[in-house]
C-alpha cells in the first residue's frame, strides 16, 4: 500500500512525499535508510478507497485476533530505532494498523500520551500489562533510551511467545496418544465388557479378573454419586477460569508442581531468569537499585520465589551486595552468584544479570527438551501395555468362554 509522509532531512530540513510499503513499519524502515526521520505517516487516501473486496475481508477476518504485546513493543521497537520519538511511532502505527484489537491499544496508549500522560501511565492502562514492563518503559523515559528498553521488551517477549509455542508444538504429540488411549479404554469398557460379562453371570462360572475389574470401573461410571461427583469437578475446573478462584488455587497448585522433579526446577529457572533479566533491564535503564529489586521481585509469578526476594531489597537498602543477598534467598545456584559477584566487583553488574539469566534460561530450556523427549517415548510404552492388557484379557475371556462351551 501507498504511504504519504513528512520527514526531516539534513540539516533539519522537510521533505513531503509517498511511497510504497508493506506497512507502516515497513515504511519508517525505508525512510531511515533514506536518511530521513518521518514525523508524520499515514496511508494514503486513494489506497484506502481503492482497497480491494479481498483484503478488506482478509481485515475482518484478522479483526477476530487479539492484542499482542510483543507485536507492539517490537513494532515500537523498530519505529523509535528510526528515530521517531514514542508519540510519532505510536500515530504510525495507528495509520497502519488494520487488526482491530491492536488499534485500540495503540489508539489508547497515543490519546492518554496526547492528554499529557507519560508513557508508563500510558502503557498501564492497558490490561494485561505487567508491572515490570511499565517500570521498564518509566525507565526508558527516564533515561531518554526508549528505543533501547523497546527492543530490550521487544526482544524478551518474542523469546517468551516462541518458547511457549515449541512447548506447545511438541505437547501434541503426545496429547494425542492420552486421547487414543483414553478412546481405547471407553470403547472396551462400555462397549466389549458388557457383551462379555453376562455370558459368565448364566453360566455360573466367575469371569476373568481383568473383566472384574473393568466392570466395576463401568458401574462406577454409572453410578449417580459418581456422576455427581464429577459434575462438581467439572464445574470446579471451569470456576478456575474466574480470576478469584485462581487466587485462590494458584498456591496450592505452584506448590504441587514444583514439587515434581524436571518440571518444577525447569519452572524454577526459567522464573529466577526472569527476575534477572528484569532486574537487568531495569538497572541498565538507570532505575535506582532499590527500585528495581522491588519491581523485580513483585513481579514474579511465583509465590515462593517472590517472598524469598522480597527480603533482597531491604538487605541491598541497608549496605549489604547484591550476590551476597541473594546467596541468603537460596534460590539460585553457586555458579550463579559467583558470576553475579564477579559483575559486581568490576561494576558490570547489568551485564553479569543478563548473561547469568540466559544461563539459567538455557538450563531450564535443556531440561524440558528432555523430558518432552523422554514423555512420548513414556507415553507409548505406557498406551502399549494398556492395550496389550486390554488384548489379553479379551484373549482369556474368549478362551473361557470356549471352555464354557465345551464343558455346556
Amino acid at each position: 500500500m501507498n504511504f504519504t509522509y513528512r520527514a526531516y532531512y539534513g540539516q533539519g530540513k522537510e521533505e513531503t512525499g509517498t511511497l510504497e510499503a508493506g506497512d507502516a513499519a515497513d515504511a519508517a524502515r525505508t525512510l531511515a535508510a533514506r536518511g530521513r526521520i518521518a514525523f508524520e505517516l499515514k496511508p494514503a487516501d486513494r489506497d484506502t478507497r481503492r482497497q480491494p473486496i479481498a483484503a478488506t475481508r482478509m481485515q475482518m477476518l484478522q479483526g477476530r485476533g487479539r492484542f499482542s504485546q510483543a507485536r507492539l513493543f517490537l513494532d515500537l521497537a523498530i519505529l523509535t530505532e528510526a528515530g521517531l520519538t514514542l508519540p510519532q511511532a505510536l500515530r504510525g502505527l495507528l495509520a497502519g494498523e488494520a487488526l482491530p484489537a491492536q488499534r485500540k491499544v495503540i489508539e489508547t496508549i497515543a490519546m492518554s500520551m496526547s492528554s499529557g500522560r507519560t508513557a508508563a501511565e500510558s502503557f498501564a492502562l492497558i490490561d494485561g500489562m505487567q508491572a515490570d514492563t511499565i517500570a521498564l518503559v518509566a525507565s526508558g523515559e527516564r533515561a531518554h533510551q526508549m528505543p533501547v528498553v523497546m527492543r530490550a521488551l521487544a526482544t524478551q517477549m518474542v523469546e517468551r511467545d516462541r518458547k511457549a509455542a515449541e512447548l506447545r508444538n511438541a505437547l501434541t504429540y503426545p496429547a494425542f496418544l492420552l486421547v487414543m488411549m483414553c478412546l481405547a479404554f471407553g470403547v472396551v469398557v462400555l462397549v466389549l465388557v458388557p457383551s462379555l460379562a453376562p455370558i459368565f453371570e448364566n453360566s455360573g462360572q466367575p469371569p476373568p479378573v481383568m473383566i472384574t475389574v473393568l466392570g466395576a470401573v463401568r458401574d462406577m461410571a454409572f453410578d449417580p454419586l459418581s456422576q455427581a461427583a464429577g459434575v462438581v469437578l467439572t464445574a470446579a475446573l471451569i470456576s478456575l477460569a474466574l480470576p478469584q478462584m485462581r487466587k485462590i488455587v494458584s498456591p496450592f497448585a505452584q506448590r504441587l508442581i514444583l514439587s515434581l522433579p524436571l518440571v518444577g526446577t525447569a519452572i524454577h529457572k526459567t522464573n529466577s531468569a526472569r527476575y534477572l533479566s528484569s532486574l537487568s533491564m531495569l538497572v541498565g535503564g538507570g532505575t535506582p537499585m532499590t527500585e528495581a529489586l522491588s519491581l523485580a521481585s513483585r513481579c514474579n509469578p511465583l509465590a515462593r520465589l517472590r517472598t524469598s526476594l522480597k527480603s533482597v531489597r531491604d538487605q541491598v537498602a541497608s549496605g549489604d551486595r547484591l550476590p551476597v543477598a541473594l546467596e541468603r534467598t537460596r534460590q539460585f545456584d553457586p555458579k550463579i552468584i559467583s558470576l553475579l559477584s564477579v559483575g559486581d566487583e568490576v561494576n558490570r553488574l547489568p551485564i553479569v544479570l543478563s548473561r547469568a539469566a540466559a544461563i539459567l534460561e538455557e538450563e531450564a530450556k535443556t531440561t524440558m527438551s528432555r523430558l518432552i523427549a523422554a514423555l512420548t517415548p513414556t507415553i507409548t510404552i505406557v498406551l502399549g501395555l494398556v492395550i496389550g492388557g486390554l488384548v489379553v484379557s479379551v484373549m482369556t475371556t474368549l478362551l473361557s468362554i470356549n471352555d464354557l462351551a465345551v464343558q455346556g
